[in-house]
């Protein structure tokens, strides 16, 4: 489902598998990661990240403010930082918070 409007000029959208998408996304974040498509379950926020690496989520906004390798969200919808899953698991393993 996508919206009928036009995005604004500072803005673009990101298309999920089909049918699904998500709308009004930071362009600045798609310019800098170069997503252009994202699989819905690839998708998480702070608590899935969270869950996933099997730490506090005060622990996963800690890793975003102190290192600075650790991967930019691709998006923030609703003032939700929203991060792809393949890119935090890469980072995870490389660092050895995943094993």
């Amino acid at each position: 489902m996508t919206h009928s409007r036009s995005a604004p000029r500072t803005q673009r959208n990101v298309v999920l598998s089909e049918p699904r998408s998500i709308t009004w996304v930071e362009r600045s974040a798609l310019y800098r990661r170069h997503v252009t498509a994202v699989e819905p379950e690839d998708l998480v926020g702070v608590t899935e990240i969270a869950k996933r690496l099997g730490v506090h989520r005060d622990t996963v906004h800690a890793w975003k403010r102190r290192h600075d390798g650790s991967p930019s969200p691709i998006a923030e919808i609703e003032q939700v930082l929203v991060w792809n899953w393949p890119d935090v698991e890469r980072w995870a393993k490389a660092t050895g918070r995943l094993p």
